[in-house]
């Protein structure tokens, strides 16, 4: 799905996102924290351990975006996720042309003497055979030679171009078979990507 982009069914349900987090490693850097900690035996984050996995939901029964995992989840570590977090439940691109995966980032917490290093992963749940018919066919890796981060994705839309892509399918990627929501500014470029 390309960025600005939410799959609305033919009935107006939107696809399902949920967001995996999974710790892949962590560190300590003891030499930082005898030089700088008030306690240079601190160690490794007593938090995490690598393995531990979370998978959140964002749904009107359970927002674990909104409720910060209800403790389950160190502050720091959060403030450092959290946007990327918010990305995947949201069915947007975490980092397109920076992992392998644009529904994928790798990412750490702002400990500087014992870092965790997280996967935060979006979760595509398709409610009907459509869904799951184009989720099938989609390729959602990145490349080196994938555009990144600051790099135009789309050319500007012509005004009389931009009524067209009201009601047509998605400009982002071809074969999309839910109506596409793009705010367009009155220069033609997307509001909300």
């Amino acid at each position: 799905m390309g960025k600005g982009c939410r799959a609305i069914g033919k009935e107006g349900e939107v696809m399902k996102y949920e967001c995996k987090i999974t710790v892949l490693e962590t560190k300590c850097f003891s030499d930082l924290q005898e030089q700088y900690l008030a306690d240079p035996k601190s160690g490794p984050c007593p938090f995490f351990k690598p393995g531990d996995t979370f998978l959140l939901k964002r749904t009107p029964q359970q927002d674990d975006f909104y409720h910060l995992m209800n403790g389950k989840f160190c502050g720091e570590a959060w403030d450092a996720v959290s946007r990327y977090v918010y990305t995947a439940l949201q069915g947007g691109s975490i980092m397109k042309g920076w992992t392998n995966d644009y529904r994928m980032m790798i990412a750490c917490c702002n400990d500087g003497t014992r870092p965790v290093i997280f996967k935060i992963e979006r979760i595509d749940i398709p409610e009907n055979e459509e869904e799951a018919e184009w989720l099938a066919k989609q390729n959602f890796k990145n490349t080196a030679k994938t555009p990144i981060r600051g790099e135009p994705i789309q050319k500007p839309v012509m005004e009389d171009q931009q009524s067209e892509m009201a009601n047509s399918q998605c400009p982002h990627d071809a074969g999309f078979p839910f109506t596409c929501q793009l705010e367009l500014s009155s220069s033609g470029f997307p509001l909300n990507s």
